[in-house]
């Protein structure tokens, strides 16, 4: 058997289809028809105000901290990836990490109301492999520390809590469109609000600070003037044609990435520790991680990949990288939690063409695991 990698977009003849006609319209760059249907369309399905497409979850989540005007310090859980903490730095907050929850992995919300200061003035949760954080307690925090709140959704398109779609549930929402997540145009992300202000600085801080929005594809008369600050992540209409298609198979992708994350769960559940999900989650199975003892970690994952299964760690915990090190000063001890899961959990491959003899054998391979 060929080797069975960790990701997989999930491509077919209309993505091709879409990007070509694309191509041909000759309407390539940003913010163009494709990218406003996508929107149209990214809006209706999340049931929010306001959508825009931008160039990757990381340009979201910087243009969220600049569209909310933050100065200051910004919370953020300590096992992440560093995008999350660079929406802070990049915009010249202090990043504040907290530690995560031990079943979740998503940021401690007890944690949180530990670390507000003076200076905090918002906070960034993560739904860590497409679960959705703890929003009811998390917004309520915010709202008794009058603290933002911006949701690094970079792993949970179409992910549900209570039942809702998340998009809508804090005051900003940030999604990533990367070749490893659920719906992909490659590189790519978006940005959602039901707050009207907030959705009038983004048309103008994503397109470098310009009213440019007012003129496309209209047959208004004038020119665009620099009103503010901005950067350009407005995206090529060729991706949001791409990303268009992917969201027409969303609900299928997610479908097809439950049933396999079921089938794993059944036959490992009491062989190693498998992903926990919350009643009030409903999770779109962006990565299965399993966990396995602190010692047998790193030779499991070479053990795995000589038998043909795609395996890795997953996030390296900020506080142990060099930025965060010699930005933040912290020791290796102040986080227990994120080190205990970055010594323990294991990436398997997850993606909706997984086959049943895929599926087997990477169980098969997990079981003969000693």
């Amino acid at each position: 058997m060929k080797k069975i990698p960790l990701n997989m977009p999930y491509f077919g003849e209309e993505e091709i289809k879409a990007a070509t006609d694309s191509i041909k319209s000759t309407w390539v760059v940003g913010d163009g028809p494709k990218c406003r249907e996508f929107e149209a369309e990214l809006a209706k399905y999340l049931k929010v105000k306001h959508a825009f497409i931008v160039t990757s979850g990381t340009a979201a989540l910087d243009l969220a901290v600049k569209t909310a005007g933050i100065k200051g310090d910004i919370i953020v859980p300590n096992f992440t990836f560093t995008a999350t903490a660079l929406a802070a730095t990049l915009n010249n907050c202090k990043p504040v990490l907290v530690d995560v929850q031990l079943d979740t992995i998503n940021i401690d919300p007890e944690l949180i109301k530990k670390n507000i200061k003076d200076n905090s003035k918002a906070i960034i949760p993560v739904d860590y492999a497409g679960h959705p954080c703890d929003i009811d307690e998390i917004n309520q925090i915010a709202k008794e520390n009058n603290l933002i709140t911006i949701q690094d959704s970079a792993q949970s398109i179409g992910s549900e809590y209570k039942d809702k779609k998340i998009g809508s549930l804090m005051d900003l929402t940030c999604f990533s469109f990367h070749s490893t997540k659920n719906i992909t145009s490659g590189e790519g992300g978006a940005i959602t609000t039901n707050n009207d202000e907030y959705a009038e600085k983004i048309k103008i801080i994503r397109e470098k600070g310009t009213d440019k929005h007012k003129y496309i594809g209209t047959n208004k008369k004038g020119y665009q003037e620099a009103i503010s600050i901005g950067n350009s992540y407005v995206q090529s209409d060729i991706l949001a044609a791409i990303v268009l298609e992917q969201l027409k198979k969303l609900d299928k992708i997610n479908e097809m990435r439950r049933k396999n994350a079921e089938y794993l769960n059944k036959n490992l559940q009491g062989v190693v520790e498998i992903p926990k999900i919350r009643s009030y989650a409903k999770t779109n199975w962006s990565l299965y991680c399993i966990r396995v003892p602190k010692e047998k970690r790193d030779s499991f994952i070479s053990l795995l990949s000589e038998n043909g299964v795609g395996a890795n760690v997953h996030y390296c915990p900020l506080h142990l990288n060099k930025y965060y090190k010699e930005l933040l000063n912290h020791k290796k001890e102040d986080f227990p939690i994120s080190n205990q899961i970055f010594d323990t959990l294991i990436r398997l491959p997850m993606y909706p063409q997984l086959t049943k003899e895929e599926l087997d054998h990477i169980i098969e391979s997990v079981k003969q695991l000693k």
